[in-house]
């Protein structure tokens, strides 16, 4: 029972973080001539400059037309309409957002394009999604196989730690759950030290982005994790990967050595530590455990062990969390990463499913 209540928690906490395959918006507007009359039946195409997707629309008898479900990005928009020259507008699709456009028309040959170069298209909130936020029914629907956290579209250039926080706060509460024992996400240069709480800050891309959920979700039980993200779609510095893969690698090595009948002192003894430039900031300890809130025991680097710290063996049934936050002393940042771990009769299952984030490991 104890373990299908904490994988149902834990499934919680990746529905909340929930990422969407394809973050979206939608491009809408009205087409109209010289005088502002309404100019129903032009043909309006959607262009994503960078992926060269293409979608087309008309516009109605109002001559307004909208694309939607468009991904994230800069777009050109072609209107064209006989016995009008065409027009070429620049866009930029922001995820949960309408962008809106007011196309004007002037006569003269269809083939004669004009480019409205510098056009900053109105963005406006025709949802109740935050700016960069996907609002509580994307959410909500968003299926969960198969996908990383490389699409997390919440977390988008220009959103505030807070703003961020948020989501995972809401979705929580909006499935049952408690509360949240701290507000543990930073970005940038605050992931390094560890432990500060979200700001107001605005996150940046090419930011690392790191956070450690601390919540009691449904039915009363703690699901503990911690991730950390690379915000945008640009590829991390060398910097990046080498403390991500760090961090991924001690969490792989010591989870393997957790298994049933190991000491507490053991298991500390022949765990991996952080490397000597990153071992003075490390985390507070190697392993904790989980329940109906973060419990018995605390287990820390064997440096930190003393003669109060508790002994004890790993029995089947517990469920620990394995813990590593890898950043240089005086460094710009740092990479937090925690799973959740039950042990078994034979060895140990992961109930922390969501995967790490395949550009920071990548070579």
């Amino acid at each position: 029972m104890t373990r299908l209540v904490c994988a149902a928690v834990l499934l919680v906490v990746s529905t909340t973080v929930a990422t969407a395959q394809a973050p979206t918006g939608t491009i809408a507007g009205t087409v109209l001539d010289q005088q502002n009359a309404v100019l129903p039946g032009a043909t309006i195409t959607v262009k994503n400059t960078a992926t060269g997707l293409t979608r087309t629309a008309a516009s109605s008898a109002e001559g307004a037309f909208q694309v939607p479900s468009l991904p994230a990005g800069s777009y050109e928009v072609r209107v064209e309409l006989s016995g009008f020259q065409s027009t070429l507008t620049p866009a930029q699709v922001v995820t949960g957002q309408t962008t809106s456009l007011r196309v004007s028309l002037q006569i003269g040959a269809r083939t004669e394009a004009i480019t409205v170069a510098g056009a900053t298209p109105l963005i406006q909130l025709q949802s109740n999604a935050v700016q960069g936020v996907v609002g509580r029914a994307q959410i909500d629907t968003l299926p969960l196989n198969g996908r990383s956290f490389l699409n997390l579209a919440a977390l988008q250039p220009g959103v505030s730690e807070n703003e961020l926080w948020a989501e995972l706060h809401r979705g929580n509460i909006a499935r049952g759950g408690e509360w949240i024992e701290t507000r543990l996400l930073s970005s940038g240069p605050r992931t390094n030290p560890w432990f500060q709480e979200c700001s107001s800050r605005v996150i940046e891309a090419g930011d690392l982005v790191a956070f450690d959920t601390d919540l009691i979700g449904p039915y009363g039980f703690c699901a503990d994790l911690s991730r950390t993200f690379l915000c945008g779609n640009g590829r991390p510095t060398n910097e990046q990967r080498d403390l991500y893969r760090t961090a991924a690698e001690q969490i792989a090595e010591n989870t393997e050595l957790m298994q049933r009948g190991t000491t507490f002192r053991d298991l500390v003894e022949r765990s991996k530590n952080p490397p000597p430039d990153c071992f003075p900031a490390r985390y507070g300890v190697l392993y904790h455990g989980v329940g109906l809130a973060d419990e018995y025991p605390t287990l820390p680097h064997a440096a930190d062990w003393t003669a109060d710290t508790p002994d004890g063996v790993l029995q089947p049934g517990m469920v620990l969390c394995v813990e590593s936050y890898i950043g240089r002393l005086g460094g710009h940042e740092g990479v937090k990463i925690e799973e959740q771990i039950l042990i078994t009769e034979t060895g140990n299952e992961k109930l922390s499913r969501y995967p790490l984030d395949a550009r920071l490991l990548s070579d």
